[in-house]
């Protein structure tokens, strides 16, 4: 889908997301909330969408975040909101 800049799969069961699943090339919008997802059922591209600028990842199980969230460099909105967040890495700030 080389052409997708808005993906809303939110309010399902998903508690992984497939390989390659990062692997859009102009995304802009990703919305994640409302399903199973955690830190370890992100696949290993999925911090790769240099072109995202607003994820939502709230009412998941996510504890951690993990670092290669920095990677995302034009991101302005991050939804996070009722997860199980111990803490913040602090490459969220770049």
């Amino acid at each position: 889908m080389p052409k997708l800049r808005i993906l809303n799969v939110s309010i399902n069961r998903l508690d992984s997301l497939p390989r390659g699943f990062g692997a859009f090339p102009v995304i802009e919008v990703l919305d994640l909330s409302y399903n199973n997802l955690n830190e370890n059922t992100l696949p290993g591209n999925f911090f790769m969408m240099e072109t995202l600028r607003a994820l939502y990842l709230g009412d998941n199980d996510f504890e951690y975040l993990p670092k290669e969230i920095g990677n995302l460099k034009n991101l302005q909105i991050l939804g996070l909101r009722d997860n199980d967040l111990l803490e913040l890495p602090r490459e969220i700030g770049d």
